[in-house]
C-alpha cells in the first residue's frame, strides 16, 4: 500500500530505502571511522600487526586518515541524499519529511564528529600522549 504523502508526489517521491540512506549513512560511516581510528591507534603504539608486519605511528596515523577520508565522503553522500530528501518533501509534514530532517540534523552532527577525529592523529602522537 502507497502511503498518502507519497500518492502526492508520485514519482518524486523519495523511497523508503533513500529515506533510510539519508539518515542511517552517516552514523554508519562515523562508526566506521571510529573503529578502524581506534584499532589504528592501539596498533600503531604496539608497533605490530597480527600478521606479524611491524607498522610504525606514521603508518597508523596514515591509514586513519585514509579510512577517515573515505567515511567522510560517505557521510557527505548520506548529507546530500538526506538534503535532496528534504527537498522533494518540503511541501508536507508528514513521516517523510520527518525522516528528511533528521537526514539532515545527523547527518551533519556525524559528518563533523569524522572531521573532528580525525584532526588529533595529525597534531598528537598518541603513543608518547599516553604514557
Amino acid at each position: 500500500m502507497i502511503p498518502a504523502t507519497a500518492r502526492a508526489f508520485g514519482a518524486h517521491a523519495p523511497s523508503e530505502a533513500r529515506l533510510w540512506m539519508g539518515v542511517a549513512l552517516a552514523p554508519a560511516a562515523w562508526s566506521v571511522a571510529e573503529l578502524v581510528g581506534y584499532i589504528g591507534a592501539g596498533r600503531g603504539c604496539w608497533g605490530i600487526w597480527p600478521n606479524g608486519r611491524s607498522v610504525g605511528p606514521a603508518s597508523s596515523v596514515a591509514w586513519v586518515l585514509i579510512v577517515s577520508g573515505l567515511m567522510l565522503v560517505a557521510a557527505a553522500t548520506g548529507l546530500w541524499i538526506a538534503i535532496d530528501n528534504v527537498r522533494r518533501t518540503e511541501t508536507t509534514m508528514g513521516r517523510m519529511y520527518f525522516m528528511g530532517v533528521l537526514g539532515v540534523g545527523a547527518s551533519s552532527l556525524f559528518l563533523a564528529g569524522i572531521v573532528l577525529f580525525a584532526l588529533p592523529p595529525v597534531f598528537i602522537h598518541a603513543c608518547t600522549a599516553v604514557r
